[in-house]
């Protein structure tokens, strides 16, 4: 039926067995139809295993999950990095490497002829003749005494403005903004060394003893200018100042000068100086008279 659906039209005899051996055979067999869907299936099966099984997905899972256990319990048996070193410690690394780690203005081999002491808080300002004179009467004497007031600094420092940190300061103070940290420290720095170097062949200078006034104003500050500056001899407690007048600055500032205190008196470094005498001295006068 399909040859006689394809040949209508033609005229019988036009035909002939020669063209009928040219054309194409367009019959298609019923058994060609079971084998083109015989070969079909294989082809289909062919495909399936080019891809992946899921097995070996989750073997390549668990393998990378051990690598990954494995080289983080490597890194956390590494001990973690030293950042707080001690004085011992510092100098044996500089003998050792000679190499300076900390670029201090007075070394160590200078502490006989350079002092510093802080003071935290201080009410009233504090004059080189004032210090000299309780020195003196103290029995100590601490040769050329030099006052550094940080405030009087940054006045200074604001007014000329060819100095580093003149428009800094100008525009903190007009903003309201909070110093950097280290900023008085620098300002510190410079003093002291423009001062050294000022000094430095004057024969009647002999020491010099450094009392910087309202400073430093927290922990960070005195840990920045041991390294950068100096070793800080002793902290002066004013008992008087620190009892009545710093409450007034509020808690948060309070706070901060005590823990100043604190620090320097773990280090066994504070000296407490009573240079007024108020209720609470009158009663620990008392208590110590009794005990006597």
């Amino acid at each position: 039926m399909l040859k006689c659906g394809l040949f209508r039209g033609i005229p019988k005899g036009a035909l002939t067995p020669g063209l009928q051996a040219r054309l194409p055979v367009t019959r298609v067999p019923g058994a060609s139809l079971q084998a083109v869907k015989f070969y079909s299936t294989p082809a289909r099966a062919r495909r399936n295993d080019n891809k992946p099984k899921f097995r070996y997905l989750v073997y390549t899972f668990l393998f990378s999950s051990a690598c990954l256990v494995f080289v983080a319990s490597q890194v956390d048996k590494k001990p973690p990095p030293k950042t707080n070193f001690s004085e011992k410690e510092f100098q044996e690394y500089e003998d050792t490497t000679h190499l300076k780690r900390r670029h201090k203005i007075v070394h160590d081999s200078e502490k006989n002829k350079v002092e510093f002491f802080v003071i935290p808080y201080s009410h009233e300002t504090l004059t080189e003749e004032q210090i000299s004179k309780r020195l003196k009467s103290s029995g100590v004497d601490n040769g050329q005494v030099k006052v550094i007031d940080p405030q009087q600094l940054i006045d200074a420092e604001i007014k000329d403005t060819s100095k580093k940190f003149s428009y800094l300061l100008q525009d903190l103070n007009v903003t309201g903004k909070p110093y950097p940290k280290g900023l008085v420290t620098a300002l510190i720095k410079e003093n002291v060394r423009e001062y050294l170097e000022k000094t430095n062949n004057d024969e009647n200078v002999v020491k010099t003893s450094f009392f910087i006034t309202n400073y430093p104003k927290n922990t960070d500050e005195a840990i920045k200018f041991e390294n950068d500056v100096g070793d800080i001899k002793k902290c002066v407690v004013l008992h008087y100042d620190m009892l009545n007048e710093l409450p007034k600055l509020g808690s948060e500032y309070s706070q901060l000068v005590n823990n100043v205190v604190g620090y320097f008196d773990t280090v066994g470094k504070a000296a407490t100086v009573i240079t007024k005498w108020d209720e609470m001295d009158s009663k620990f006068e008392e208590i110590v008279l009794k005990d006597i």
